[in-house]
């Protein structure tokens, strides 16, 4: 079992890292293929394979050969490597929205979390 993960820059914490550790426990996945070099959830991944020594294959976009279509790309490389996609949001992301509908397309498995940014549930306790 090969794990895909896609997720919002504006997400992290311990949150994020309940989600993961969910979804790993949950699948056993062999390794995890997610995308390199972005922060909010793709890094939470990097970090939770580091700490629990979990292998993990990152994809990086290749301008040279894609151009404006790099992103694109990668993210159906990953989509297609993985057997069970796990998507976290935070419902406003066009990235993330843009890979549920491509994970939608190639009717893969997945798991989609909508999840509030650690920015806006610390403005939302400043109001209350």
């Amino acid at each position: 079992m090969i794990l895909g993960f896609f997720g919002s820059r504006t997400l992290s914490g311990k949150r994020v890292q309940e989600i993961i550790a969910s979804e790993v426990e949950k699948h056993q996945p062999e390794y995890i293929v997610t995308s390199g070099g972005i922060d909010g959830v793709c890094k939470e991944v990097e970090r939770y394979c580091k700490r629990n020594a979990v292998p993990i294959k990152l994809h990086y976009p290749n301008k040279e050969k894609y151009g404006r279509g790099m992103y694109d790309a990668r993210s159906k490389v990953i989509i297609n490597e993985a057997d069970f996609v796990v998507l976290i949001h935070d419902g406003e992301s066009p990235g993330t929205r843009h890979e549920l509908e491509l994970v939608k397309e190639y009717g893969k498995p997945f798991a989609y979390h909508l999840e509030a940014s650690e920015r806006e549930l610390a403005l939302e306790k400043v109001e209350l």
